[in-house]
């Protein structure tokens, strides 16, 4: 009768397979590990690493004051508000807002260059259509800041 025989095929162990991979991997990604060398440099020189690794180490004590923190009503305040805040920012369309604060800042510095008018000239210029407009739009936000004291305060 005819035997078994038995084979193991001595492959590479994992250990070994990792180690060529690993001798492998600075060839195939030298461009990427040169930018986080540069990347860690410049870290090092401006103590970011510093400040990471007392953060690390203090990071219980960190977690515990930022927990402390936002069991306050302030801090509950603070997210309310931001999420009421951008919810209003989101009904303003972007492009509207660009070119609002680039006129702003192009007036301004416009403005700084003039001699200033004087009272007629400043009276004249209040009175101007776009200048009416943005007071009514400033009213009208006065009136509904008005409106809500009111109706909080009957409450």
């Amino acid at each position: 009768m005819a035997k078994y025989l038995y084979f193991k095929y001595p492959g590479a162990s994992r250990e070994e397979a990792l180690k060529k991979k690993l001798e492998a991997a600075p060839l195939e990604n030298a461009e990427a590990l040169l930018k986080a060398y540069a990347l860690l440099d410049i870290a090092n020189k401006h103590g970011l690493l510093d400040v990471l690794k007392g953060a690390i180490s203090a990071e219980d004590a960190i977690l515990d004051k930022v927990a402390n923190y936002a069991n306050t009503p302030e801090a509950i305040n603070i997210l309310r508000n931001f999420l009421v805040l951008s919810r209003a920012a989101t009904a303003i369309d972007p492009e509207f807002l660009h070119e609002a604060s680039r006129n702003l800042i192009t007036g301004v510095v416009d403005e700084c260059k003039q001699t200033p008018a004087g009272f007629f000239g400043t009276m004249r210029r209040m009175f101007s259509g776009d200048a009416l407009r943005g007071l009514y739009i400033l009213i009208a936000g006065l009136e509904a800041l008005g409106k809500t004291a009111r109706n909080r305060e009957k409450k």
